[in-house]
């Protein structure tokens, strides 16, 4: 059957930069190939229908700017580092500060330890994981209840201990939590849904959890580079005797280099995780690449990194202002002090959330960052209720995942440093078994965050994809949007 020439055709992209194969309509049964269209979804002025078709690189001004300072601060860091590596040492003779007994040396035990943390903190991302996808409702019903009443109990502390006001303060709470939890109980079901699926999903592609690891790595190289190049660029300016003025346009360039690459780098991550769970969206099981995790990095690194350039600088910018507020501001006018931060941190917080959509967006369909923004201010109109319920659903769990996979170090830093390793100080090995347990199974918790966005704005967008491609997932989710009393007026219902 041959379609009009601006015909919409969910062709999706993310199988390489040339020659891929895209998700392609199925074959509705009795009926020709190519019979299968998506229910109509109302198009912006902006969308001309083309687009889920895209060629070539995106906001390419944006990355080539990005490389530009990434390699001045690299250079620049290679610079000062060679240039104060014959800096004299530390010497307790003239400088009283200098105490080489605070050295830490870390022996052959205390790596073996450090070790076996690791291997416990994947395990317990393996372990969270799997009761994720497996009991993702009564989880979630399980933290809301749980934070529920930890504002009570501790209400009862404060009681018990004299304080009446603070009591009083966290019972109030505890009920404005309980309302919460009676007003958004009709939505569990499709948040749990939406949970237990990412989490098999992103099992069947673990090499997504392996890229985020290697994320924190770049991270924690990046850090290194900017700690050296700035502290010692802002030491020497300070020293020459500048302006007050002139330290603080430096301070601030600073301030925006490091926010922008750690914000590339990961945002580069959320926009591969996206794509691979958009990959399984629309292409699995028939039409499944060999490497999907491959190919959404090398969109993300390659023909979308522009528009990740041109977003995270955006968050830089603000993150960069905050700081500086923060550390600029004395004490003297303080509700000036308290509205400017006050301001500072809410456009930082909505910022943040709307380009995660945005950068969803982008790794979904390959669009420019400005594109992506637009269509991301029509999902949010249309669907920002149901988005911020089933972030905040899903995300108590990822957050109460997080302080397991933290408290299973601190058991297991104690158990070896006293039991399996005796080492001298074995105290110490609980603080650090909980901060490696956290860590790790943060990381993961940010991958399955990503992989939720994604699976919540490719059925908001194109749910009639998933019914044909996977019909038993899409009637999970129908059924769960239908249960509970969910009103039939809901975007989410009404698309799907």
């Amino acid at each position: 059957m041959a379609q009009p020439q601006n015909q919409y055709q969910p062709v999706y992209p993310n199988m390489g930069t040339t020659g891929g194969q895209g998700y392609q309509p199925p074959t509705v049964p009795g009926q020709p190939p190519g019979a299968y269209q998506p229910v109509p979804q109302p198009k912006a002025p902006h969308d001309d229908g083309t687009k889920f078709r895209r060629e070539g690189c995106r906001d390419v001004i944006w990355a080539v700017l990005f490389i530009l300072q990434l390699l001045l601060m690299i250079g620049l860091a290679i610079y000062m580092g060679k240039k104060h590596a014959s800096d004299p040492k530390c010497d307790p003779k003239v400088d009283q500060d200098c105490n080489p007994d605070t050295q830490v040396n870390i022996d052959g035990k205390a790596w073996g330890i450090i070790c076996l943390l690791i291997v416990g903190g994947a395990l317990s991302c393996v372990f969270w994981l799997e009761l994720i996808k497996r009991n993702a409702n009564c989880l979630i019903w399980f933290c809301l209840l749980f934070s529920v009443a930890m504002f009570f109990i501790l209400g009862l502390v404060l009681l018990f201990f004299g304080s009446l006001w603070g009591g009083l303060v966290f019972f109030i709470l505890g009920g404005i939590n309980l309302l919460y939890v009676y007003f958004v109980k009709g939505r569990i079901p499709f948040a749990a849904a939406i949970l237990s699926v990412v989490s098999g999903v992103l099992q069947l592609f673990p090499a997504s959890f392996a890229m985020a690891y290697l994320v924190v790595f770049i991270q924690a190289a990046w850090l290194i580079v900017w700690v050296i190049a700035a502290g010692y660029t802002l030491g020497e300016i300070e020293r020459n005797k500048s302006t007050q003025n002139q330290q603080g346009l430096v301070y601030f360039l600073f301030l925006v280099s490091f926010f922008w690459t750690s914000q590339v780098v990961k945002n580069v991550m959320h926009v591969t995780v996206a794509g691979v769970v958009a990959t399984w969206y629309f292409l699995f099981p028939q039409n499944t690449p060999p490497n999907p995790t491959k190919e959404a990095f090398k969109r993300a690194t390659w023909t979308s990194f522009g528009s990740i350039c041109l977003g995270s600088f955006i968050i830089a910018v603000v993150k960069a202002l905050r700081t500086v507020a923060r550390s600029a501001m004395n004490n003297k006018n303080e509700f000036v002090r308290c509205l400017v931060m006050c301001i500072l941190n809410c456009l930082d917080a909505i910022v943040q959330y709307f380009n995660i959509y945005a950068f969803t967006q982008i790794a979904i369909y390959g669009k420019p960052y400005c594109e992506a923004a637009k269509d991301t201010w029509e999902l949010l109109k249309n669907k920002g209720i149901d988005a911020i319920i089933n972030d905040d659903l899903t995300g108590t769990v990822l957050a109460f995942g997080c302080i397991i996979g933290g408290l299973f170090g601190a058991v297991l830093g104690a158990v070896l440093g006293y039991l399996v390793i005796p080492v001298p100080n074995w105290w110490i090995w609980p603080i650090v078994g909980f901060l490696i347990g956290y860590a790790m199974t943060l990381v993961c918790m940010e991958v399955v965050a990503s992989g939720i966005v994604a699976l919540f704005v490719c059925f908001a967008e194109d749910p009639q994809a998933l019914n044909e491609t996977k019909p038993e997932v899409y009637n999970r989710f129908r059924n769960a949007l239908t249960s509970n009393g969910v009103s039939q007026q809901s975007p989410l219902l009404l698309a799907a």
